[in-house]
């Protein structure tokens, strides 16, 4: 798994969001750090690739996930905030782009700048809905926790009726499809 970053194909950029991701989330699955793997790549990330890169989002955006997960919302903001200023550069129809929206949107959540969180948080949540059934099976997990944002934030600021609105919204994105029946 030590792979270096200059032996990746760089003639497949849009693929990388969605490989470090899937990186994450193996790590995670055989409890190595994942925060620590991660992190080693950054310096040569930067070195290797443009700073308008995506695969270079592709690796700030688990950091930032990471950092948030163990409750680091501040040193998560600026990796979230260089990597939508990537995705800011590049169409904006990239599913990745409006989940770090939302992941920033987290990030200002845990440092309770409840104003500045919400239109992050509510972009992000808007913007991946359209992209719910093409976002692939690692990214699944992606949709209920930009809900899940929303329940936080909305029961941070005490507006009890949009949390119960979010937290419908999060059942229903938690239960399991039901299988089509065939005629």
């Amino acid at each position: 798994m030590t792979r270096r970053l200059a032996k990746l194909p760089a003639d497949e950029p849009k693929a990388f969001p969605e490989l470090w991701a899937n990186v994450a989330a193996l790590l995670k699955k055989a409890n190595t750090p994942s925060l620590a793997a991660l992190q080693e790549q950054l310096p040569e990330a930067r070195q290797a690739l443009p700073r308008d890169s995506p695969q270079l989002a592709g690796l700030l955006a688990p950091i930032g996930l990471e950092l948030q997960t163990q409750n680091n919302c501040s040193e998560a903001e600026p990796h979230l905030r260089e990597c939508l200023a990537i995705h800011g550069k590049s169409p904006p129809d990239v599913w990745s782009s409006f989940n770090t929206k939302s992941l920033l949107g987290g990030a200002l959540l845990g440092q309770k700048k409840y104003a500045d969180a919400e239109p992050l948080l509510l972009a992000g949540d808007e913007g991946l809905k359209p992209w719910a059934k093409t976002i692939p099976p690692p990214g699944q997990i992606r949709l209920p926790e930009a809900v899940e944002r929303l329940v936080q934030l909305d029961e941070a600021t005490g507006e009890k009726d949009e949390a119960a609105k979010w937290h419908t919204e999060l059942e229903k994105l938690k239960l399991p499809a039901k299988p089509e029946k065939k005629p």
